[in-house]
């Protein structure tokens, strides 16, 4: 019950957060999203800079284990499709995305915001490794993440409407023109 009451709580924060901004975000706010009493939030959470901490904790394990997955371009192929795809599905992951980029603006930066910004070091230096073709394969990686990161944008901007792009438009940018040739991936909506 009480991991079911921290998913709650989560999710109420990253939809809250990601939309309304930091600032404009209470606990209040936070326990009447996820229909649970001011209290109840209070005792899994000491602030809403520690809720906030805890989301960037969950974002730099995630990109510990995207990291650990990236060893070849079909590795890259594969979790380029998974992204598109949990991105179109619905807001939750494109809310989360969009609230971690936002991480590095919260004013007096949750202690982990160090560690989320090392890890997207590492990741962009192993995009780097996967680029193949001509440019600068930093400059790719960087790229590749902002077309990630634009989506899900686009995804809360639009919705449902989002016209889903093919993954291997967006892994071409590191992979070259020849991997674009990915299957259009098919994505029900919850």
């Amino acid at each position: 019950m009480r991991a079911r009451t921290e998913e709650r709580i989560r999710a109420a924060a990253v939809s809250l957060f990601a939309r309304h901004g930091f600032a404009a975000t209470g606990i209040r706010d936070v326990a009447r999203a996820a229909g649970i009493s001011t209290g109840l939030v209070y005792r899994h959470h000491a602030s809403k800079e520690d809720l906030f901490d805890a989301l960037v904790g969950e974002a730099t394990d995630g990109l510990d284990a995207v990291v650990d997955r990236l060893h070849d371009g079909d590795a890259l192929r594969e979790f380029t499709r998974e992204v598109v795809a949990a991105i179109a599905r619905d807001d939750r992951f494109a809310e989360f995305l969009l609230l971690m980029n936002q991480a590095f603006a919260v004013p007096g930066p949750p202690p982990r915001t160090a560690e989320l910004a090392q890890r997207h070091r590492i990741l962009l230096d192993v995009l780097a490794g996967l680029a193949t073709g001509d440019g600068d394969p930093r400059q790719r990686g960087v790229t590749y993440l902002a077309a990630l990161s634009g989506l899900a944008a686009m995804r809360i901007a639009l919705g449902d409407a989002l016209p889903v792009p093919e993954p291997g438009l967006i892994s071409g940018i590191l992979l070259g023109p020849g991997s674009v040739a990915d299957p259009a991936i098919s994505v029900p909506r919850e």
